[in-house]
């Protein structure tokens, strides 16, 4: 029988793919290669990877500028699975860079391509596009709001988000700042709040949790911007512990706090204040060298305050003289016992006292010199050379003023807090109000309304007189 030849140009037909789900692939099972997500996948609700897959790039920044799809950006140990036709990092900076387009509104962001190396495909990935769009509500609208200056604002939005980049703790921040702020400024449905409220306690939870492994195992050779991603995350973290109070404090709760007021149990959680005290307390020791970092402008100002010029200007007659509590003026006790206010606990309340003193005079001097260049500004671009009076945005400056305070009061005042010591609660009054009013926000202002109610509920009538100031602040500030 004549042999004939083996054809080597011939291959015997299959159906089998290469190109189906990473999570198919992990479990060895076929993928149908349906797209957005594949039926496995829809079937046993797994994240299917086709859902993260890149998509095309656009050719010029014009196309990122008038709405097109920008690039996926992925974080570490996370990302898309690279199919044949995706370009590669290289091509992908390329295209951007080669572009002759005018500047897109939102300034693209220096990508690093490590992240691209360092992407795992065997991982279970760790964002999901819920993740990407909080991260687009941070860099197109949240962190706008937390600075009216445009330079600094450009710190919020472009260096934090590289810098989130390289280090997940921050970015889990981010997500949870960005998802409060559409909660509590977007939102119409309860249940949507409450999905992004829950949201956003994950993140911040993963957060705190990277953030003690970053602090245990710092990064050799990347320390000076693993410090700058610390501090960030401790702004942000003390941003979400006071925006998270209004869910905690509930005025449906008031009938609670009355009926339990004779148990002694507690009326107020201040663990917000521990928290926002002990991770910013370790950035002390970095200040120098955040001032010469890139997040730098977060910590500057170009006003000049004069010495607390206004230390005594302004103030309410209430929390002038409210000293009289605990120095005997008053006919005050600090329990049905008639217990006496001790020496020590003088000193406690002067020191947490003065330091709220030194803070509203810092931020009153501090927007008064804003609020009069804004007007002095807008009397010079104004057609008919009239001012129009607007209360200034919360600046970075007044920001870290305002969590000063937290550091600043000693740890006798959190004890008497936690013991629900009626003086102490006055004094956390004041200070609600002026988160409430001179530094009311999307973050703050709700927050203090919530703690100045609870606080006057829980007092008796004849101390509520020491809050009534901040009670009108705060009631004008919510309508």
């Amino acid at each position: 029988m004549e042999d004939r030849p083996l054809n080597r140009d011939t291959r015997r037909f299959h159906r089998k793919s290469r190109n189906g789900c990473m999570q198919c692939k992990q479990r060895h099972v076929k993928c149908d290669e349906n797209k957005p997500s594949c039926g496995n996948c829809a079937q046993t609700n797994r994240a299917c990877s086709f859902l993260r897959m890149l998509p095309s790039i656009p050719t010029s920044l014009g196309n990122l500028s008038s709405g097109g799809i920008s690039p996926a950006i992925y974080p570490k140990q996370s990302g898309p699975p690279t199919p044949a036709s995706a370009p590669s990092p290289s091509a992908l900076f390329s295209s951007c860079t080669s572009s002759t387009a005018t500047t897109p509104t939102i300034p693209l962001i220096n990508i690093d391509t490590k992240l691209f190396n360092q992407y795992n495909s065997t991982q279970t990935p760790e964002f999901t596009l819920a993740d990407l769009s909080m991260m687009h509500v941070w860099a197109t609208e949240t962190s706008l709001t937390l600075s009216p200056a445009p330079e600094v604002q450009q710190v919020w939005a472009r260096t934090i988000t590289q810098i989130a980049l390289q280090h997940r703790f921050l970015l889990h921040g981010i997500l949870a700042t960005s998802a409060l702020h559409v909660a509590y400024t977007k939102t119409s449905s309860t249940m949507e709040n409450r999905e992004l409220v829950d949201y956003a306690a994950r993140h911040q939870a993963i957060a705190l949790n990277l953030f003690q492994k970053a602090l245990a195992n710092p990064v050799s050779g990347g320390g000076g911007q693993q410090q700058e991603a610390l501090f960030v995350l401790s702004v942000l973290i003390s941003v979400i512990a006071i925006a998270t109070l209004r869910d905690e404090i509930s005025d449906a709760m008031e009938i609670d706090i009355i009926t339990t007021r004779a148990s002694g149990a507690a009326i107020m959680d201040f663990k917000w204040i521990r928290l926002s005290r002990g991770i910013l307390v370790l950035n002390k020791d970095h200040l120098d060298e955040l001032a010469r970092s890139s997040v730098s402008p977060l910590m500057r100002s170009d006003v000049v305050l004069e010495n607390g010029q206004w230390q005594d200007k302004h103030l309410a007659d209430d929390l002038r003289n409210l000293q009289r509590l605990w120095y005997g003026n008053e006919d005050f006790a600090a329990g049905e016992d008639d217990e006496k206010i001790s020496e020590a606990d003088r000193k406690v309340f002067d020191d947490a006292y003065f330091a709220l003193l030194s803070i509203r005079s810092k931020v009153s001097e501090y927007l008064y010199a804003v609020q009069s260049e804004s007007d002095t500004t807008a009397a010079r671009n104004h057609p008919l050379g009239a001012s129009t009076t607007s209360k200034p945005c919360l600046d970075s400056r007044t920001l870290a003023e305002v969590f000063m305070w937290l550091i600043r009061i000693p740890e006798g005042y959190i004890e008497l807090l936690e013991r629900q010591h009626p003086v102490a609660l006055i004094i956390l009054a004041h200070y609600a109000a002026l988160l409430g009013k001179d530094c009311a926000t999307w973050w703050s202002d709700r927050s203090a309304y919530m703690i100045i109610r609870r606080v006057w509920v829980v007092l008796d009538e004849r101390l509520r007189k020491w809050i009534e100031s901040p009670m009108d602040d705060v009631c004008r500030a919510n309508g």
